[in-house]
């Protein structure tokens, strides 16, 4: 029985076709479609990761910055004998240094944006205070666990303690008791003494510690000075900078410390005890019991809608711990 084979096809080269011209054109819009809408999506993506980075950077050096900005508030006015005490200052030349140039009784000195600090000015050079933003000082005297051990003869004896472990030649400090106190240089240490004599610097007035004698368990305070405010820094911004008083072999002086970049503005208010308002400029420094710190910051990114670097206001209040009522 004879079986038919089954008969093929055989195509010439004319009936085998591929892609046409338009729609390879149609494929090609189609890839570039798709390729442009992802680059799209990773580049909001991205922006909006850049953003949130900006913006966290911003939270964390505030929230650091307020931190080291409230000890120095708390703390403000402060003494281990009694805060609302005036102290009698010896220092030479007093009112020519912010540092030697307060009472513990004050404590707290503020300068609106407009107000240059009395020995510095505004300016453009790095470290110099901005124009246009405001600053704070702050005074304290911090316990050294040094006590008089025995009464002083007179006012222009040697203090002896019970040790000088706590304290350096050159250091300013305070010594006190229930009744009054006195801020003064130690120009001298050693062998259970402090001794306050005029050399150093910047010295003391004279030899005395005014007003009256200090007796046994008296108490001895390193003196604490502190200077907040916004200044330029090396990379052409701003920066949150920390003034602070040190004693480098035994001579006192200030260094100064940036706390926090890309902070652009500082702008402090102030709350009298019996004041229903902050006010920028309160009539007694001595009756401010709370700051109001407003700090603006810039983040590092040109994020924002409009094409420019992010920026945000932060605002943190502060009481101080001995006038707080």
């Amino acid at each position: 029985m004879n079986k038919t084979l089954p008969r093929r096809t055989f195509r010439g080269p004319r009936q085998v076709r591929g892609v046409t011209l338009i729609e390879l054109m149609i494929a090609l819009v189609l890839g570039l479609v798709v390729t442009g809408a992802a680059l799209a999506l990773f580049v909001t993506n991205r922006q909006t990761y850049t953003a949130s980075e900006n913006l966290n950077r911003m939270q964390e050096t505030a929230r650091s910055a307020f931190e080291l900005m409230s000890r120095d508030i708390r703390e403000a006015a402060t003494n281990p004998c009694d805060s609302t005490m005036a102290l009698t200052n010896q220092l030479k030349d007093s009112t020519t240094r912010w540092w030697t140039n307060w009472s513990l009784a004050t404590g707290v000195q503020g300068y609106t944006a407009t107000t240059a600090f009395p020995d510095d000015g505004f300016g453009t050079a790095e470290k110099k205070r901005v124009n246009g933003t405001a600053a704070i000082e702050f005074k304290s005297a911090v316990p050294t666990g040094v006590i008089v051990s025995t009464d002083m003869a007179n006012t222009s004896s040697p203090i002896t303690v019970n040790n000088t472990t706590g304290v350096s030649s050159g250091d300013i400090l305070a010594i006190c008791d229930f009744n009054h106190g006195t801020i003064f240089q130690a120009t001298s240490t050693g062998a259970g003494q402090i001794n306050h004599v005029t050399s150093g610097s910047p010295g003391n007035i004279d030899s005395n510690l005014p007003p009256d004698i200090y007796k046994k368990n008296a108490i001895v305070a390193r003196v604490r000075a502190s200077r907040w405010y916004v200044g330029n820094n090396a990379n052409g911004g701003t920066s949150l900078y920390q003034a602070s008083l040190i004693n480098t072999a035994g001579v006192p002086g200030v260094t100064v410390s940036e706390v926090a970049d890309g902070v652009t503005d500082l702008e402090l208010t102030y709350l009298s005890n019996g004041g229903a308002a902050y006010q920028a400029a309160p009539a007694n420094w001595a009756d401010v019991a709370a700051v109001k710190i407003e700090m603006t910051l810039a983040g590092k990114d040109k994020v924002s809608t409009d094409g420019t670097v992010l920026t945000r206001t932060f605002e943190h209040v502060v009481a101080i711990r001995s006038r707080a009522l």
